[in-house]
């Protein structure tokens, strides 16, 4: 039976035939090496040139200078809920402040509060997050991380 219905979720999604196929080649060996891609050592030379040309179309894509690292880490949205609260909390600034608008921006918050100060600006639980503050409503510190 062939099923790759459509999937809108907010997680992974259907993949186009081809691209479950090029997967399921891989699983056996990679064209390129013999070797199945999950036995493939993250540290291999051809593992590196990979990266190197993945991290080299992200910056002319995006336009990311050589001031900027690069970097490849496995997790989504919920691993910088975590990332940017402890990159802000290491600096002397003063404490980030959040709009929380739902679900998403609500994790965010929370997962900041256990790393570092946080100010929650504005809160639209109590309409149901059915609409945002106007911007001039807003008491925001000039110097908020």
């Amino acid at each position: 039976m062939k099923s790759n219905a459509l999937n809108f979720s907010g997680g992974p999604g259907a993949l186009p035939e081809t691209v479950l196929e090029q997967t399921r080649q891989a699983v056996l060996a990679l064209p390129e090496t013999g070797i199945s891609v999950l036995g493939m050592s993250h540290r291999s030379d051809w593992f590196r040139s990979i990266l190197n040309e993945a991290q080299l179309n992200l910056r002319h894509l995006l336009g990311i200078s050589d001031d900027y690292a690069v970097t490849f880490l496995q997790g989504g949205s919920s691993l910088q809920f975590a990332m940017i609260p402890m990159n802000i909390a290491v600096h002397d600034l003063s404490p980030p402040e959040y709009v929380t608008s739902g679900y998403w921006s609500g994790r965010a918050t929370s997962e900041a509060a256990k790393v570092t100060a946080r100010k929650v600006a504005w809160d639209g639980k109590a309409s149901g997050y059915r609409q945002l503050p106007e911007l001039h409503a807003l008491n925001i510190s000039r110097s908020a991380a």
